[in-house]
């Protein structure tokens, strides 16, 4: 079962004189919370040691929701961000290897579409030749869901300091809306060649130092973009 999940009140801090003595007294605003308390909140959302807030998903629009903890978003244990916009029928997620028929459309952090699928039609990516972001967020969706990531720049095409432009392909945060359509699905690994030999194990198997996505539920509601080594689908 997937739970829905949104956009939580931005958090604002309040301030006034009073208009005359007689005049009630407004109630003390809250300080708002700084960006260290922010920080340690967001990452136990993505360590999965506190619940996503509850709202309607961001729009695309939204500034800094990778950073507010308030942002009703899920969030993995990699640094992804995303929510649900809509729901598809029961159904089998992607493999690592798969090859996936999408619909979509990328922002930049300003809003700024840089690419998109629309007048062009669904199209084929490998999940091993997207950005990480996508392989991410792909791997919780099933044909027919459609979500929204918040792909920080780790998990995208690198980091970019601030004020400079996002380039080609876009470096820093970048939003995505992506639909899976279908999934081809890759062709399973031949039979050992002897009875009782097994694929030789992969040493990186058993490494536990290396980060792992850590399955959620994944909310309803309402990419590596879309992107096979290029900006946007690969087109």
């Amino acid at each position: 079962m997937r739970a829905k999940v949104g956009s939580a009140p931005s958090l604002w801090l309040l301030s006034g004189v009073l208009a005359c003595a007689s005049a009630p007294e407004k109630p003390a605003a809250a300080p708002s919370a700084s960006a260290a308390d922010d920080a340690k909140a967001v990452l136990a959302q993505e360590l999965g040691e506190a619940p996503a807030p509850e709202g309607q998903c961001p729009e695309h629009t939204e500034q800094r929701v990778l950073l507010n903890p308030r942002a009703a978003v899920h969030r993995t244990a990699l640094g992804l961000a995303y929510c649900m916009l809509q729901e598809g029928p029961p159904g089998t997620v992607p493999g690592a290897e798969d090859v996936v028929k999408v619909n979509y459309t990328g922002w930049t952090e300003e809003g700024e579409m840089f690419d998109t699928s629309e007048g062009k039609g669904a199209i084929d990516l490998p999940l091993t030749a997207v950005i990480r972001g996508w392989s991410e967020g792909l791997k919780l969706m099933t044909p027919g869901d459609k979500a929204r990531f918040w792909i920080p720049a780790h998990l995208g095409y690198g980091h970019r300091e601030p004020g400079a432009p996002a380039g080609t392909p876009p470096k820093g945060t970048l939003i995505f809306d992506v639909e899976l359509v279908s999934i081809d699905r890759t062709p399973e690994a031949a039979a050992p060649v002897a009875e009782g030999e097994g694929a030789a194990p992969n040493p990186d198997d058993d490494d536990e130092s290396k980060p792992r996505l850590t399955p959620r539920p994944v909310p309803r509601g309402s990419a590596e973009a879309g992107m096979s080594g290029t900006q946007g689908g690969g087109s």
